[in-house]
């Protein structure tokens, strides 16, 4: 019944959306509100936006959504400039806060200047894309900077507590690495410790604490050089080599 129901309402709002009543702007962007907010303020370019939106090709097959491809999280992206007359951008502009729309933007433009990609062969030149788009909120980018942060501490407090938990639970007896707060248990050989500049040569296992692994570099037989002290995307490396000694 679920189902149906959503299938239904699909339908409706994707009627709706193709049918008739759209305004076109001095160059020829269609669009339409199902919901405007008057007199609320418009995103400035260089402002960052969080929105929701569905992307569906001119016979109606859905090419992308939040909802779908992001588990109902909003995209994030920085406003630019517009590029071309009926710009993707140029939509969001037009958009305030709360503000839910339907705009029609030529598919060529979109892939071509937005994506930067060759128009996928199953949509046809020429077309419009129907963008269903809802604006969430518009942060500056100092803003949005805090509330990223804000995020990652949130992040970083769930996942040190499931940690924790995972220790006490499992009776683990571990050591603490300051200031990072990384735990670890060492099987040390009395060998000599890594320093700056040496080239460590290692294979290790990474795996989530429900035991998932996502890392093995002992399954392709292909262990990792690392240069201790040089800069890595992720630090852990440099936190944790200087720990270990050969066969360690």
């Amino acid at each position: 019944m679920v189902r149906i129901l959503i299938s239904i309402g699909f339908i409706i709002l994707f009627l709706n959306s193709c049918g008739g009543n759209y305004e076109t702007t001095e160059d020829g962007l269609k669009y339409k509100y199902h919901i405007q907010n008057q007199g609320v303020k418009k995103p400035n370019v260089g402002e960052v936006l969080y929105l929701n939106y569905t992307i569906l090709d001119s016979k109606g097959d859905q090419l992308f959504s939040t909802a779908e491809n992001r588990n109902g999280k909003s995209d994030v992206l920085v406003l630019e400039k517009p590029n071309y007359p009926g710009d993707y951008f140029q939509a969001l502009s037009m958009m305030s806060v709360g503000d839910s729309a339907t705009f029609l933007i030529v598919a060529d433009s979109f892939y071509n200047k937005n994506l930067r990609k060759p128009l996928p062969q199953e949509i046809e030149s020429g077309s419009k894309l129907m963008f269903q788009i809802r604006l969430v909120d518009v942060l500056t980018a100092e803003d949005a900077e805090k509330q990223k942060y804000k995020e990652k501490l949130a992040r970083y407090d769930m996942e040190y507590k499931q940690m924790v938990n995972y220790i006490e639970s499992n009776g683990l007896e571990v050591e603490t690495l300051l200031p990072s707060g990384i735990k670890y248990i060492l099987e040390e050989n009395q060998s000599q410790k890594l320093d700056t500049g040496d080239i460590a040569t290692i294979h290790y296992t990474g795996k989530l604490l429900d035991g998932t692994e996502f890392v093995n570099t002992y399954a392709a037989n292909q262990p990792q050089p690392f240069e201790l002290g040089k800069p890595y995307e992720i630090e852990f490396y440099n936190l944790v080599l200087p720990l270990l000694g050969k066969g360690e």
